[in-house]
């Protein structure tokens, strides 16, 4: 589909008014007919192939004809699955490495929280199997000395983000110094991390 314009030079756009595409008009050239002159145009749009669904089953019918189009839809069908099931997977496990752990070893009574977050990076062997402890000290007090654990998943995993939440029963005022420190325990217990501290109000 084409038409024929011509720029406006008073409202400065391009306007169809007089102008009409004429019959000599083909694919390649438009013939534009206009009653003024001016500075002309043509502008063209392109129609989408039209579906016909009535034929689908015809379509189908000519399957048994081309086994390599079979194969190869059947092939990117296949990929798309395991695209898909592999990203389900890795949204799953990337959901329980970000989980939040409530320190066991926290006072009963305490009021005052810390959000501890530790990130292990992805280089090669950059977790640790080693017992990690944190010890906080601030401007008014410090902490006891926690263990970074958690009964119910492993942690300091390569890529992995853990989350602790320290409590004390005391206002540890501003935090001045920290003390993270491991056991040098199990199989591999170098580390490659870094750490984020905020107090929750």
């Amino acid at each position: 589909m084409s038409k024929c314009m011509y720029w406006d030079i008073e409202r400065e756009f391009w306007s169809t008014e007089g102008c009409q595409v004429g019959e000599k008009s083909t694919p390649e050239r438009t013939q534009c007919l206009c009653n003024h002159l001016t500075l002309f145009g043509s502008s063209f749009f392109v129609m989408p192939n039209y579906v016909d669904l009535s034929h689908t089953a015809e379509l189908f019918a000519t399957v048994t004809q081309n086994y390599v189009v079979l194969a190869l839809l059947c092939a990117f069908f296949a990929l798309y699955l395991i695209t898909l099931m592999w990203a389900c997977y890795a949204d799953r496990r990337s959901r329980s490495k970000r989980k939040m752990t409530l320190l066991e070893d926290n006072h009963p009574g305490a009021q005052y929280n810390y959000l501890i977050s530790v990130q292990t990076g992805h280089r090669k062997n950059a977790g640790t199997s080693a017992n990690v402890t944190l010890k906080l000290t601030g401007s008014e007090g410090e902490s006891d000395t926690h263990n970074l654990t958690d009964p119910d998943k492993p942690v300091f995993e390569r890529g992995a983000v853990d989350m602790f939440l320290l409590a004390t029963p005391f206002p540890l005022g501003e935090v001045k110094n920290l003390r993270l420190q491991h056991d040098n325990s199990g199989g591999h217990p170098s580390w490659y991390w870094r750490l984020r501290l905020s107090r929750l109000q």
